[in-house]
């Protein structure tokens, strides 16, 4: 098993350290060589069957073969297309707009051959990085093999939208014309789904990395990062501000046209990231027992963006952040929303490090003065706590418009009665005590209680 990563840790195999070099050829060099034979293969094998099947003068099932290759083509297409900020512009269609929509065009009908430079690229480098002779150069390698492509979005939908459609596509046709079946055609057939499951296991294994991956913070193999708008800041004291599709001739106005596409702005700007401290705000007041809620946080981040002069470029509603800049946020610094529980303002003013400390140096002038810092076993702590006899109940079944519902307790709301432990330094215990208050006395409440509890009432 392969573990480690390009984070400055050493790869290692089955616990093996390896060399640079021996991980150029375990991790890359060896999956590129065998995904590309088995790209070709795989492709090979669907145009036979393809052919068989138009010689065998069934042209449903051609036809039908041929639609499921194309498929992830035409999705990955659609997927790219769709994806405004992979366009050069964001205004009109211009020249720049055209030539890139055609581009994407002609390599999603040719995806044979996009597919095919794509791996003669990752093979190409994974050479130069077993070839590298110091460590700059091999990251340098590693790092366009890992580069973001969109072809890499076709490779990976074609596990799903074409392999396993076309495995049960030709299962059925092998399983209704059996007898009537040409023997080449069978063995066609047998060979593209023997390849095609290959290919679906393969890209599972592959999704499963891509999955782990991605809750580490880096991003799927089609992401493009330097187009993506939705940048994680550099620190942990940087609040982003987005906001898609802004006009060009509105921008270049508010900029006082230094810059005239969205696309060169964005380059210079990198990302229109602001520390502002909110993430650190957050902390604070959550550790100060002032947790800030989704609404705050919201109103908070759009008012140091208008401080700023940048409300523009943050999704708001309202005058407040927008629900999508929250998810982002909130995913980029791994917050999660938790019910708190109530504590005291005197108990919270007492947990400061002044009276921490002044509670450990008179606990150590106690154990000092009376000898007992090596005698655990004289060394006792009681603590007391508060139960109730009234449970809160559990939701029960009744008909659609009861306005009242109810359920038989002991009382409704109840009095706290006081349990008291105590426990030695070195494990042993005393049975603990409990104190009813204006309770008729009823053996049925030592039910489950320990061993030789004591009851007190009154």
């Amino acid at each position: 098993m392969v573990t480690g990563g390009n984070d400055g840790k050493k790869q290692t195999l089955l616990g093996y350290e390896l060399t640079s070099c021996e991980d150029a050829i375990v991790n890359y060099l060896v999956p590129s060589v065998s995904a590309c034979i088995l790209y070709i293969l795989l492709i090979a094998v669907d145009v036979g069957v393809i052919f068989s099947h138009f010689k065998n003068d069934d042209p449903i099932w051609a036809s039908l073969t041929l639609f499921i290759l194309y498929v992830p083509a035409l999705i990955s297409f659609v997927l790219v297309v769709s994806n405004w900020a992979l366009w050069p512009e964001f205004e009109s269609c211009g020249r720049e707009n055209m030539i890139w929509f055609w581009t994407k065009l002609g390599e999603h009908f040719f995806f044979p051959v996009w597919s095919i430079w794509r791996f003669a690229e990752r093979i190409f480098w994974s050479i130069e990085a077993v070839r590298a002779k110091d460590e700059q150069s091999f990251e340098e390698a590693v790092s366009i093999i890992t580069s973001p492509r969109s072809i890499e979005l076709y490779v990976f939908l074609q596990s799903y939208t074409h392999a396993l459609p076309q495995v049960l596509l030709q299962l059925y046709i092998l399983t209704r014309n059996n007898t009537e079946m040409n023997r080449q055609t069978e063995k066609v057939q047998t060979l593209c789904l023997v390849l095609n499951l290959l290919k679906l296991a393969v890209t599972t294994t592959y999704y499963q990395r891509f999955k782990s991956q991605k809750l580490t913070g880096k991003q799927y193999p089609w992401y493009k990062r330097h187009k993506d708008l939705s940048l994680a800041p550099n620190s942990t004291n940087e609040v982003v501000l987005r906001k898609p599709i802004i006009a060009v001739s509105r921008l270049a106005m508010e900029i006082e046209g230094r810059f005239q596409t969205f696309k060169r702005y964005l380059a210079n700007e990198r990302g229109f990231g602001e520390k502002t401290g909110l993430y650190n705000y957050i902390i604070e007041m959550q550790e100060l027992g002032f947790g800030l809620t989704v609404y705050q946080i919201r109103k908070y981040a759009y008012d140091l963006a208008k401080v700023d002069g940048r409300e523009k470029f943050l999704p708001s509603t309202n005058c407040i952040a927008s629900k999508w800049w929250w998810n982002s946020f909130k995913s980029r610094y791994n917050l999660c929303l938790r019910v708190p529980e109530n504590l005291s303002a005197y108990r919270a003013s007492m947990a400061n490090e002044f009276m921490i400390k002044d509670f450990f140096s008179k606990l150590n002038d106690v154990l000092t003065k009376l000898n007992i810092k090596n005698t655990p076993k004289l060394i006792w702590n009681c603590d007391e706590t508060g139960l109730s006899y009234v449970v809160k109940p559990s939701k029960v079944n009744t008909g659609i418009g009861k306005k009242y519902v109810f359920k038989r307790s002991y009382a409704e709301r109840g009095q706290t009665q006081t349990m008291l432990a105590c426990i030695c330094a070195d494990g042993t215990w005393i049975p603990p005590m409990v104190i009813f208050k204006s309770v008729t006395w009823n053996d049925t409440l030592k039910n489950d209680a320990p061993p030789s509890t004591m009851e007190l009432k009154f």
